[in-house]
């Protein structure tokens, strides 16, 4: 692989990495209870940034993850492998 296509896969993922930290950010924060973070998302950085920024797995389901913030808002995670957006959103908030 050349040199420019290394850079810019590893330039792409420090950006949607740090799109994700910021959107559970702002989830966790109260600042918003919804983000459309778009199709292009991968769900393994995705699992990793929840992982983390502290997030614990609550329960699994074909398509959707719901997971706690480190504040205890328990979202529900929506995405797929087949290009469907991925949307973080506020199910309940414990505090």
């Amino acid at each position: 692989m050349n040199k420019y296509i290394k850079t810019d896969i590893e330039n792409a993922e420090k950006y949607m990495k740090s799109a994700i930290m910021n959107a559970l950010h702002d989830i966790d924060s109260g600042e918003e209870d919804e983000i459309d973070l778009g199709p292009n998302i991968s769900w393994n950085l995705f699992s990793n940034c929840l992982d983390e920024a502290g997030w614990k797995k609550d329960d699994d389901f074909e398509f959707w993850t719901h997971y706690c913030s480190p504040s205890k808002k328990c979202c529900c995670i929506e995405g797929s492998l087949y290009g469907q957006n991925c949307i973080i959103r506020v199910i309940k908030d414990e505090n």
